[in-house]
């Protein structure tokens, strides 16, 4: 698959595939096929908009770094992270069971707690060592048609003045110690990044916040690089699971993955043929 140069996001009618469509369809094609192909679209869950918050903050302080070269002070970051969660929640909210009865008011409160405490701890261990040159990047990449058949698109998190490409995460539980080694996104960010710059990365690094129950925080920084057969790795997957698709046959995963349970699944209650309805477990 010879990439041609990359260009901003496509208009999202071109048929296109991105890691997140890649990593739904590995963990579950019936899901795949309620998201991408039937358009079933699932509120954010209350993680997702303390995540979505989370990169909001990181995104408002790297876009001015850029040119600054300085840091924001933490209370205006912390800011946008507190409005991003706001402008979420004054949308549709994926609600567990148990969150029901906690109601809306006070889920947001503890979200945008979360989410700024979150922040903080990234704003003051994390923030100051990177001097970004790329803040969350829309790239399309449009491969030979011949042998590839549609388009490969991603948001780039973050690329920085040593060419290192970064994901920004958050988590109840520090990474396992080859998270960065392994992690198919920043694979594809490494893709991406080549095409669009027509150089190759550095290396790759995953960035983690933790919270832990308790309310702990903690931070995890790993590196690691990618090669050509990393990149060749991720074309075969692609190029697999898009001949998958084309089958029109969306197996449900096994019903004993964590995933495919209530807690995970917008889909498993009452979508899903598989799920509770389905006779999944209860």
């Amino acid at each position: 698959m010879s990439p041609e140069p990359a260009t901003a996001a496509a208009p999202r009618r071109e048929p296109h595939i991105s890691v997140s469509a890649l990593q739904m369809y590995q963990r579950c094609p019936q899901q795949y096929e309620f998201r991408y192909l039937k358009g079933l679209r699932i509120p954010p869950g209350v993680a997702q908009i303390r995540g979505r918050a989370f990169h909001e903050g990181i995104a408002h302080n790297f876009r001015q770094k850029v040119d600054s070269r300085v840091d924001l002070p933490v209370d205006e970051v912390q800011g946008a992270t507190a409005e991003k969660v706001d402008a979420e929640f004054a949308g549709e909210v994926f609600l567990l069971p148990d969150e029901r009865s906690v109601g809306l008011s006070n889920l947001r409160g503890a979200t945008k707690d979360a989410a700024v405490r979150m922040i903080g701890v990234h704003h003051e261990q994390i923030a100051p060592a990177i001097q970004p040159t790329l803040v969350e990047r829309s790239i399309t990449l449009r491969p030979d048609p011949a042998k590839f058949p549609i388009n490969i698109t991603g948001i780039l998190d973050l690329a920085d003045e040593q060419d290192f490409i970064r994901d920004n995460k958050t988590g109840s539980k520090t990474p396992n110690k080859d998270a960065a080694e392994k992690s198919q996104q920043l694979t594809m960010y490494a893709l991406l990044f080549r095409a669009l710059t027509g150089r190759q990365e550095r290396g790759v690094a995953l960035d983690t916040v933790v919270m832990t129950e308790k309310g702990n925080l903690s931070t995890n920084i790993q590196e690691s690089r990618r090669d050509g057969a990393d990149i060749e790795a991720l074309k075969a997957r692609l190029s697999v699971t898009l001949a998958a698709i084309k089958t029109g046959i969306f197996p449900p995963t096994n019903p004993d993955s964590w995933w495919c349970s209530e807690k995970w699944c917008g889909y498993w209650d009452d979508v899903c043929p598989f799920g509770r309805k389905g006779g999944g477990a209860r």
